[in-house]
């Protein structure tokens, strides 16, 4: 006999053994008030691979939703993260501290994205975050990088 499924797939501490599976099948479709809560609350810092600045984007976000969203639903529904996308402009970060500027280790990249770029990857980590959390599947030493 089958068992019934269920959503959380935790593994029982008292039994030794493997964790039961559990699957992420999709990514549930986002509603434009969920987007636009989404877009709303992220920095507003521009790339230079933007067609637009950030802020104007901002300020038409209504009219740019139906597409944004179009193109958010379409990465994550096909499991494809758009090309255009995958650029970045990378900037070295001195660090400071006494370093030597003509060493290369005194400095750290920085990665400036492309707007829109960073609108899927936050809606894929906050699904993501959400399922892992869920089911009990993020351990519970790792502080950092969570959200």
């Amino acid at each position: 006999p089958s068992s019934p499924h269920t959503d959380a797939c935790s593994p029982d501490t008292s039994l030794p053994g493997p964790m039961p599976p559990c699957e992420f099948e999709t990514f549930k479709l986002l509603s434009d008030e969920e987007l636009l809560k989404i877009i709303r609350a992220m920095g507003k810092k521009t790339c230079s691979l933007d067609p637009m600045p950030s802020t104007m984007v901002s300020s038409i976000l209504v009219e740019l939703l139906p597409t944004i969203s179009q193109i958010v639903s379409e990465s994550r529904s096909k499991g494809i993260f758009p090309d255009a996308y995958k650029e970045a402009v990378i900037r070295p970060a001195y660090k400071g501290k006494g370093l030597s500027s003509e060493d290369f280790g005194s400095y750290r990249p920085i990665n400036n994205l492309p707007f829109v770029s960073k609108i899927i990857e936050k809606c894929v980590s906050l699904q993501l975050t959400e399922y892992l959390e869920k089911n009990k599947l993020l351990s519970g030493v790792q502080s950092a990088y969570r959200k």
